[in-house]
């Protein structure tokens, strides 16, 4: 049966240019059943509709369709570029508007939309959490805001899509002609072409376009690619580190607004649908590309783009945003902490936009408040979560375990981190007319910061270790098989005479696995050249505690509270606040996604890599775990000694290229995978096998 044709409309396939193709071939040549994409939409728009519009800005493959092909006027702007050729061509006031590569069209599914026309500018589908504006119909009333938007930047069909009336068909009704969502699959890579049943290759008698050979691995086509760019990816990285986005000074907040506005701009330039939202804070970053079709995993990449404060600047080689290379390592603030990994995420998904797209669809979140605790990440997340939906979370914020030895990391500490202000007299007194009567509030805050820690590192406040969860035997059992150099590891800490800390655990294990507390920062008193004998009016401290599972930042910065409260002399006023925490973390080691980053590392360094543990506080990973039920890998690629939040930041950039690839080949292995897209974490986590391979002491 015929379906009936739907007045007042266009149909429009978007072909483009370059990233429309496959191994040569542009998409809409790849065939179903004998006959190519392009074909089969052809004939179903004309059934439908009667005018059809093809978009294409090399039209001879297409010659042959019989169809209008109209060019891009507003050439490398994707999508959008594409719908305003589409809409200024058409002579109906409706266009229907899909890519070239969508070979699942469905005529019942477009009339439900062509149903809902009334009193709207746009209709979209929102599938699995996902608006999907290149299945949708577009009216000639877009086109005024598409051109403004399209003169000024470089917008997302989504940007169009908010300044005018857009309707949008939630998708318990799209079930009801479309339940798997297939009108939305299309073909980025080959390993798309075969999933969904296509040939690669053109049709006899097309002009210039021979058939392409067979690729069983795309990943490893883009090698070459990646080497002829790597001078491209250094300087790009330098313009981004020249930013001065430090977090936590005011006097930065117009630096770090720079800085996502940089990254979202960079993201639209690779076709991402990307956007600023504005927080109480600094704002988050977010874009997507959801290329790789309905039923294919989606990862969330996760960084911030913010960075710590530069003092003491007289200790830097060279100024910290002004970057340079040196012995094969880029210095700047930001380079390994967290902007250099965040980049070498943006040039891998550059680097599968070669071939199309990559064969996972992809989330990119960046944070511009992870050095000050994230404060304004959890209600963003809670507010979106549907937005953010993933089948696993991939982490670039961590070290390697050392140079050459590719790692993952499966555990971090959480954070509380607290100030106890110290006030005596109302003004600074001399120390010979009223030192031994009135106690000096820089002694008060010496004896509190004494009482909370004894001489081998051990807290003293009462319930501290309560909830401390205990090293499992085999997790003990990895540490030690590790390639763990004590001489390299104390020059790493500055030379220090010896390790320090509680007895009866490696090094490791206190740095990894322990509580810790440790003074920050401290003030009180003459700070000047010579000599001034006074009592201070106050003094104080910046104190943060490191947290393991299954320790809260809530009830130990409690805790701590009531302690020094309790030893604090009666002779000062002392005041506790606490600054900010988060929570510890500890990942899934057996999900997919995980056994998935090993083989993606391995292919890229050539050896297993090891799992750790660290040190450090990233409070997103463990909110984010919580609200999407899902894995979260952290797949590191700085170095224990480059100076993260010290003078002399550095990334060595073997690491930044290696970086790449593995990220290149994790999107690969993601999507290889048979079980890639996992169910959800639910019950007890389990604690990590003890490897065989990559573990050895060496």
């Amino acid at each position: 049966m015929e379906p009936a044709p739907i007045a007042g409309c266009t149909g429009a396939l978007l072909a483009g240019g370059g990233a429309t193709r496959m191994g040569g071939v542009p998409k809409g040549l790849l065939r179903l059943g004998g006959e190519t994409i392009a074909a089969r939409s052809v004939r179903l728009f004309r059934t439908l509709f009667g005018p059809v519009i093809l978009v294409a800005n090399d039209p001879a493959p297409y010659a042959g369709l019989g169809v209008t092909v109209v060019q891009d006027v507003f050439r490398g702007r994707g999508a959008p570029g594409g719908l305003h050729a589409a809409l200024a061509a058409a002579r109906t006031p409706w266009t229907f508007v899909a890519g070239c590569d969508m070979p699942f069209l469905d005529a019942d599914a477009i009339s439900l939309l062509a149903s809902r026309r009334e009193d709207a500018d746009v209709v979209m589908v929102r599938f699995r959490g996902h608006v999907e504006p290149l299945h949708a119909l577009w009216s000639r009333a877009c086109l005024p805001a598409l051109e403004r938007l399209l003169a000024a930047a470089e917008p997302s069909l989504r940007d169009v899509a908010a300044l005018v009336r857009t309707r949008i068909v939630e998708e318990d009704e799209w079930r009801r002609v479309d339940p798997e969502g297939r009108s939305f699959a299309n073909a980025n890579t080959p390993e798309d072409a075969r999933r969904l049943g296509l040939e690669i290759g053109a049709p006899a008698g097309a002009p210039g376009y021979a058939a392409p050979h067979p690729r069983e691995d795309t990943a490893m086509e883009l090698t070459g690619w990646l080497k002829d760019n790597e001078a491209r990816f250094v300087s790009e990285l330098v313009e981004f580190l020249k930013i001065p986005s430090i977090s936590s000074s005011t006097q930065h907040r117009a630096d770090v607004a720079r800085a996502a506005a940089f990254l979202r701009d960079e993201l639209r330039r690779l076709e991402v649908d990307a956007q600023v939202f504005p927080t109480e804070g600094h704002p988050v970053v977010y874009g997507e590309w959801m290329g790789a079709g309905a039923g294919k995993p989606t990862i969330l990449v996760y960084g911030h783009y913010d960075v710590q404060p530069v003092d003491p600047l007289e200790l830097w080689k060279s100024l910290p945003f002004d970057p340079e290379v040196r012995d094969g390592a880029l210095y700047a603030r930001g380079a390994v902490d967290d902007k250099g990994q965040v980049w070498l995420h943006l040039k891998a998904f550059e680097a599968w936009r070669q071939v199309g797209g990559p064969p996972v669809n992809v989330k990119m979140l960046f944070e511009g408040e992870e050095e000050v605790g994230s404060a304004n990440l959890g209600p963003f997340l809670e507010k979106e979560k549907a937005r953010l939906a993933a089948d696993a979370v991939i982490v670039s914020d961590s070290p390697m375990f050392a140079k050459g030895v590719p790692s993952i990391c499966y555990g971090l500490r959480g954070l509380a981190y607290m100030q106890v202000d110290v006030e005596g007299p109302a003004v600074d007194l001399h120390s010979g007319s009223f030192g031994g009567a009135v106690l000096n509030p820089a002694n008060a805050l010496a004896r509190i910061i004494a009482g909370l820690q004894d001489a081998s590192g051990k807290v003293l406040v009462p319930g501290f270790y309560d909830r401390v969860r205990k090293l499992t035997a085999r997790e003990r059992a990895n540490t030690k098989r590790l390639p763990f150099d004590r001489r390299e590891w104390l020059a790493a800490a500055g030379s220090p005479p010896a390790p320090w800390g509680e007895g009866g655990f490696h090094v490791l294990e206190r740095i990894w696995a322990r509580p810790t507390l440790e003074v920050n920062g401290i003030w009180g008193g003459f700070q000047g050249e010579g000599a001034k004998t006074i009592i201070p009016a106050k003094a104080g401290a910046k104190i943060s505690m490191r947290l393991v599972p299954d320790q809260t930042p809530e009830e130990i910065a409690r805790k701590f509270t009531a302690h020094v409260r309790k030893i604090a002399p009666r002779e000062v006023k002392v005041t506790v606040r606490s600054l900010h925490g988060g929570a510890a973390f500890l990942s899934e080691v057996d999900a997919p996604a995980f056994r998935a980053t090993e083989r993606a590392l391995e292919r890229a360094f050539g050896k297993r890599p090891v799992l750790t543990r660290e040190g450090g506080s990233i409070p997103f990973t463990a909110t984010i775990q919580a609200a999407l039920r899902c894995p979260v890998v952290l797949m590191g690629f700085g170095l224990p000694d480059e100076n993260s939040h010290a003078p002399n930041e550095r990334l060595d950039l073997e690491n930044y290229r290696k970086g790449i690839l593995s990220a290149v080949y994790l999107y690969e292995e993601l999507a290889r995978a048979p079980e890639a897209v996992s169910p959800r974490p639910s019950g007890p986590r389990r604690t990590p096998r003890t490897r065989r391979r990559g573990n050895r002491r060496r």
